[in-house]
């Protein structure tokens, strides 16, 4: 589910896939498809029907830790081509971590 998510996140964000993460996908589909259905079946059967009970429980599920925001954030850093741009956030980053 790890990969899948991460291939999810790519596509989402408007990244490209590699070849790798192509034919992850093709060799992977069954087991995907198979984990989706499961997840949305335990989803229906399990989750409270109200919309703020639903909330609540999904937010109980997972909260990233800080370690996990800041890997997504380097990752997403790191898919900066320019270099003016890519100075400027670095700068603004180091400002913050001074805060």
């Amino acid at each position: 589910m790890k990969k899948f998510y991460e291939i999810r996140s790519r596509i989402t964000h408007g990244g490209r896939l590699g070849d790798e993460n192509r034919e992850w996908l093709i060799e992977n589909c069954g087991q995907v498809e198979l984990r989706a259905r499961q997840v949305l079946v335990t989803a229906v059967q399990k989750l409270p029907p109200g919309e703020e009970d639903r909330r609540v429980a999904l937010a109980g599920l997972y909260d990233p830790t800080d370690e996990d925001r800041g890997s997504f954030a380097f990752e997403k850093f790191r898919e900066i081509k320019t270099a003016e741009v890519r100075k400027a956030i670095a700068a603004k980053i180091a400002d913050l971590a001074e805060e």
